[in-house]
């Protein structure tokens, strides 16, 4: 019995010590070849799936982190986590950047575990910058201007597409945030971008520090008035009465001068000017004058008639239903490659409840008392069927289909076969109409909203919002009363 505890016993001590040697070893190890891994590449993979299932198009989840970390990939691919989890990846992503410009001693007096986690707070809105006081006046600066890049960012398309002259989105963004670029109409999603511009001066109006307040608010002021600038064409040529167009956008901006004073800008400038306006809530002529004056409001737009009706479907989808989800199987369920696929993944992500499903067409409806053209569903729609486009246009084509005819016919009844009526009965000088790439456009700067090509339209693609908006109109009252 002796011995065998005296064998025991050795036994313990001897795999005791190779335990302490072989984890010795593990902390050398890790000291001296631990490979430090990117903070954005930790803490995207964190918020991913981890399905793994490749609708992003890349070999899994980290795959996807690795590419996006590397700007090659915009952060709204994964079509599972949807927009919650793009928005995750945009603040992990600001966050990195974030990190390089705090102490990053994780002194803790942030009321964070570390700095990165700091870094995390202060980009998701959660912590103010005053709660580190060692943070370099000059840091604090470039992480301000990090954040409103973020927010210019996040308006953007994210593609990548280059039309705007800059490698990406998030070189374009941070030229708008540094003022070193006053173009905000580079990019088709102009119009969000200044939004995005407003609903970050209102965010730091409500700033308990007046100091960084009044600093941040008055480098969008900037922005926004160098935009008017750069809108005026700046000839300085003091036909308007100002000394020169930096007087001239000052006077536009605050409301004493009408954009039309300018006699350089085009109608496509004006309305410009105007949208910067009235994204702003600067607008000076909402309050003096008629509503014909007024900056024109924006609303959401769906363009598909494609109801149940009108349509059918090539196969039967029984998985998530989530029409982004839905696109990884060919192009969709529907007929119409271009159509609507009606399992509502806009109106989910709508904000202010501003759209809904009409259960029996299966399309969704927008209703503009509550729409504030923040773009979001335009953003998650996957066959780009939604645009934010002026309230005050009443002519819309309602297609997206640019197949021929024969095609279109075969898969909806009320698609755009590109007949070129509405083209010949418009009576605007050179038409407002124009048949592109088999699918009719409406020129909304020249449109004078007749509805004579609604009514020469043989299918009945081309919608008169002025009578759609007071169909609706009775439907309320009729539902009220």
């Amino acid at each position: 019995m002796d011995v065998v505890l005296t064998y025991m016993t050795a036994v313990v001590v001897v795999l005791g010590a190779l335990g302490l040697v072989f984890g010795a070893l593990l902390a050398v190890a890790h000291r001296f070849l631990h490979v430090e891994r990117d903070l954005r590449l930790v803490m995207i993979e964190k918020v991913l799936p981890g399905f793994d299932c490749g609708a992003c198009g890349y070999g899994g989840c980290a795959a996807y982190a690795e590419v996006v970390v590397q700007g090659k990939a915009p952060p709204d691919l994964c079509k599972v986590g949807g927009p919650e989890v793009a928005s995750r990846i945009a603040e992990a992503m600001l966050a990195g950047k974030m990190l390089g410009h705090l102490p990053g001693d994780n002194c803790c007096e942030c009321l964070e575990e570390s700095c990165a986690d700091y870094a995390l707070a202060l980009a998701r809105g959660e912590a103010p910058l005053s709660r580190c006081s060692r943070v370099d006046p000059a840091e604090a600066k470039e992480i301000r201007i990090l954040k409103l890049a973020a927010d210019v960012e996040s308006a953007l398309a994210g593609r990548g597409c280059r039309k705007c002259g800059y490698d990406g989105c998030t070189e374009y963004a941070e030229a708008i945030a540094r003022g070193e670029d006053n173009n905000l109409f580079r990019c088709e999603r102009g119009p969000l971008v200044i939004r995005a511009l407003a609903a970050a001066m209102q965010r730091e109006t409500a700033r308990s520090n007046p100091q960084v307040h009044n600093e941040i608010v008055s480098k969008i002021r900037n922005i926004l008035k160098r935009s008017i600038q750069a809108n005026l064409g700046t000839k300085n040529c003091i036909e308007c009465g100002y000394e020169n167009c930096a007087e001239c956008a000052e006077a536009i901006f605050n409301g004493d001068v009408d954009p039309e004073k300018c006699r350089h800008i085009d109608a496509k400038a004006a309305a410009r000017i105007r949208q910067i306006l009235f994204a702003a809530e600067a607008d000076a002529f909402a309050d003096t004058q008629d509503a014909s004056e007024r900056s024109p409001r924006f609303v959401a737009v769906v363009k598909c008639q494609g109801a149940r009706a009108h349509t059918h479907n090539r196969f039967r989808y029984v998985s998530q239903p989530d029409c982004r989800a839905t696109t990884v199987t060919q192009y969709g369920q529907a007929a119409c490659p271009y159509g609507c696929l009606g399992f509502g993944t806009c109106v989910r992500a709508c904000p202010f409840n501003a759209l809904v499903m009409d259960e029996e067409a299966g399309l969704p409806r927008v209703l503009e008392d509550r729409c504030t053209a923040c773009g979001t569903c335009a953003e998650v729609c996957p066959k780009n069927i939604i645009e934010i486009l002026p309230a005050d246009q009443y002519v819309h084509v309602l297609c997206r289909n640019k197949d021929r005819g024969k095609v279109v016919r075969q898969a909806c009844e009320v698609g755009c076969i590109a007949c070129g009526k509405c083209e010949k009965v418009c009576p605007v000088e050179g038409s407002a109409v124009h048949v592109k790439d088999n699918l009719a456009e409406v020129d909304l700067e020249t449109c004078t909203g007749c509805g004579k090509c609604v009514q020469a339209c043989p299918v009945g693609c081309i919608g008169d919002f002025r009578k759609l908006r007071k169909e609706a109109e009775k439907r309320a009252d009729a539902n009220a009363a």
